[in-house]
């Protein structure tokens, strides 16, 4: 029996073939201390392993949907927003997991700030086993919009961990921006919400760390990202989106305060836009060196040519990618090997 003075809140799962986490996930979703919820699973994997699981639940309150026709994450992300009945929800990716009183911590802020527009809890960033790696950097509990969007673009280690698991979302929020931009897997999409939603009410933090978000192996290594191209311009389409936050921001700026911050929040922007283009062009490189010697010539050759179009200072790496391409491929993997372990450590770091 729902609980009328709980808020009802609707949490999505969006799943496609994670079938050893996936039901972690779900029972960690649907096992909530909280009455007032629901829980919805778009899963467009073919065998459909997640309806079993879902189904051993026996509960009214988790509802399985195959949806093929939803190919990608924010496809399903923007179903959710049209088919949830909370006005507030929470995303859990396939491999995360929630803690018991995730709800019911989150719940009790919704009804002491009903004005609020974003809540988060802290993250804990787990293994393959549920082992804790490390917590994520707590903010403020109460932070302004304005106070929140300066803080949004700063570099991760200043920084909360950026992801779309355990965030409340006010959904009339989101889709008054028009939901979730449909960008190549899923590029910015998390920060380009917080940004959006965030830009129309507080923004709190529950300190305790209520979500579970695993780093493994598959998760690790997509983040270094050799499809510069894409990656690059969807960065670059991220901007506008960010530069339209912004401006709508300015008219409210009244104080000398809110206006200090908002310029702040311009100053961070750009810099993160900047960090992310050389970061498309760095993995660029790295993929590039792995060909035969003619070839990684040429394609850095024309990685630098883009780097010089898109006003990218040069970044340290690249003076050393330059050198690594003379050398023989047999000589050059070493190097990128160790430079890739380097790289993946410092995402868990």
């Amino acid at each position: 029996m729902s609980d009328v003075t709980q808020p009802f809140i609707s949490i999505g799962i969006p799943t496609y073939r994670r079938h050893e986490y996936t039901q972690l996930a779900i029972e960690s979703a649907a096992g909530q201390d909280y009455s007032n919820f629901e829980v919805l699973i778009n899963d467009e994997s073919k065998n459909c392993q997640s309806q079993a699981v879902a189904e051993a639940l026996r509960s009214d309150k988790v509802i399985y949907r195959h949806t093929p026709n939803l190919a990608g994450l924010p496809k399903k992300l923007n179903d959710f927003l049209e088919t949830a009945r909370g006005e507030w929800l929470a995303i859990l990716c396939d491999d995360d997991l929630l803690e018991r009183d995730f709800l019911k911590t989150l719940g009790a802020h919704i009804l002491n700030h009903p004005d609020a527009a974003v809540i988060r809890p802290r993250y804990k960033l787990i293994g393959l086993n549920n082992q804790l790696i490390r917590l994520d950097r707590y903010e403020k509990f109460f932070m302004t919009p304005f106070e929140f969007l300066s803080a949004l673009f700063l570099p991760e280690r200043h920084n909360f961990k950026m992801n779309i698991s355990g965030i409340l979302f006010r959904r009339s929020f989101l889709k008054q921006w028009g939901g979730f931009r449909e960008y190549p897997k899923g590029w910015h999409i998390d920060r380009l919400a917080l940004a959006q939603a965030g830009s129309l009410g507080p923004c709190l933090c529950e300190e305790k760390a209520l979500c579970g978000i695993r780093l493994h192996p598959a998760s690790i290594t997509s983040s270094l990202e050799a499809e510069y191209t894409g990656a690059a311009e969807t960065t670059l389409k991220t901007k506008e989106e960010l530069q339209k936050v912004l401006d709508s921001m300015a008219p409210r700026a009244k104080s000398d305060e809110e206006k200090k911050l908002l310029a702040l929040a311009r100053e961070r922007m750009n810099a993160f836009i900047l960090r992310h283009l050389s970061r498309s062009m760095d993995h660029g490189l790295m993929a590039a060196l792995h060909q035969d010697e003619k070839s990684a010539r040429l394609k850095v050759k024309k990685i630098f040519k883009k780097i010089e179009e898109l006003g990218i200072p040069k970044f340290r790496t690249a003076y050393l990618y330059q050198g690594l391409a003379f050398l023989p491929r047999n000589l050059r993997l070493p190097f990128l090997k160790l430079l890739r372990a380097y790289k993946l450590k410092r995402l868990t770091s």
